[in-house]
């Protein structure tokens, strides 16, 4: 039985338990494989390309969910390797602007097999949050 800062979700793809929002936690699939949801910091600030998670070797960065906040009018864009756009720009106009995006167990995107996960920005604006994910 789950506690209260516990959930459980499904869409036909995973079951998920963890704590919400950028909590760690696990994941079982379709299948029945065990995988763990993994939460990075996002704290970035350089115009471009910025990493968020390393590439994994044989693995793709499955992004559940995620959080931006920034410290001035920016655009940001998540990217798989180098260059790569997985979603359009999200455009932050204003200080402690922010994007929220909720968990999904279908996963909201995925980088190629062995890329690493980015954030590219507009300019030289502080960006802040979290991305919880997974890797298969």
């Amino acid at each position: 039985m789950a506690t209260e800062d516990q959930f459980y979700h499904h869409l036909g793809k995973v079951w998920i338990a963890g704590g919400g929002g950028g909590a760690s936690g696990t994941a079982i699939a379709a299948d029945g494989t065990t995988v763990t949801i993994k939460s990075a910091a996002i704290a970035v600030a350089t115009l471009g390309a910025n990493t968020l998670v390393a590439a994994v070797v044989g693995k793709k960065i499955r992004v559940l969910a995620f959080s931006l906040s920034s410290g001035g009018v920016v655009s940001a864009k998540f990217t798989s390797g180098a260059s790569p756009d997985l979603t359009g720009l999200f455009y932050l106009p204003a200080v402690g602007s922010s994007v929220n995006q909720p968990m999904s167990s279908g996963g909201l995107f995925e980088t190629a097999s062995g890329a690493l996960l980015g954030l590219n920005l507009s300019a030289n604006i502080a960006v802040g949050g979290f991305v919880s994910y997974i890797e298969v």
